[in-house]
């Protein structure tokens, strides 16, 4: 489990940086638009990252026999805001 966990660290991570990245890119996209392009791609790869990273935990959770509730329960709230935070920077990033 301590695997799973780690990964929902990850995964927050990614999504986190995916936001930063987004900020930035809308901070630069009128005055120095190669920098905002390149935020942008920086951007899109963190949420490939968050994406690969929920695929993998997910699988790993489904070979575990018994997960405590309250790992689920903490995984499921970490892929709810990680979706929040991944439409987010898309609506960001579509800008």
């Amino acid at each position: 489990m301590k695997a799973v966990h780690k990964m929902k660290c990850e995964i927050e991570e990614e999504t986190d940086s995916a936001m930063e990245y987004a900020e930035k890119y809308l901070e630069y996209k009128n005055s120095k638009p190669n920098w905002a392009n390149m935020y942008q791609e920086m951007a899109k790869q963190e949420l490939t990252h968050a994406d690969y990273l929920l695929t993998i935990a997910t699988e790993a959770m489904s070979n575990i026999a018994w997960i405590p509730e309250s790992d689920k329960e903490a995984f499921d709230k970490c892929q709810k805001r990680s979706m929040e935070k991944a439409a987010m920077v898309k609506l960001m990033l579509s800008r």
